[in-house]
């Protein structure tokens, strides 16, 4: 894994979500939150951060079965999410491994993150492991993910 993997202190992330279950859904979500988003104001491109948290785990769940929230990182309340849910997500102290990867990289990734994890006695927190991205992948030249890795542990 070619990163520099950090422990930091991670601030509550005050987030507007959109749950799904299975990894072939997650597309369709952010899309729809990118829709809603928009209009009410919330994607300034410039400090935007979309945030996709994982509720179960890939190892252990069928991937058609995994939830997981496509999110988008707002700075205020926000009125009018019918089809969405305003959450606080608190990971506090986290493993975090910033990366740019493709798309097909991310299984891996996540692999090493959590070998490295055991490998220097760190164990997972109750709070889900979740990606923070940088970019919008499409426009990067390579279509590659400027993408923190995060894994909250104790």
């Amino acid at each position: 894994m070619n990163t520099r993997i950090e422990i930091k202190e991670v601030e509550d992330m005050q987030l507007v979500a959109m749950t799904v279950k299975g990894f072939d859904k997650v597309a369709a979500a952010y899309e729809k939150l990118v829709k809603w988003a928009a209009p009410n104001g919330l994607l300034e491109l410039a400090k935007t951060k979309m945030v996709t948290i994982y509720h179960d785990s890939a190892r252990d769940t069928q991937h058609d079965k995994v939830r997981i929230s496509a999110c988008v990182l707002v700075d205020q309340e926000v009125t009018n999410t019918d089809d969405f849910e305003q959450i606080v997500f608190k990971p506090h102290r986290c493993i975090i491994a910033p990366m740019e990867i493709g798309l097909q990289e991310f299984e891996q990734a996540w692999k090493s993150l959590f070998i490295w994890m055991q490998e220097n006695d760190y164990q997972k927190s109750d709070a889900n492991p979740f990606e923070v991205y940088h970019n919008n992948y499409q426009e990067h030249p390579e279509k590659k993910c400027i993408v923190d890795f995060c894994i909250p542990i104790d």
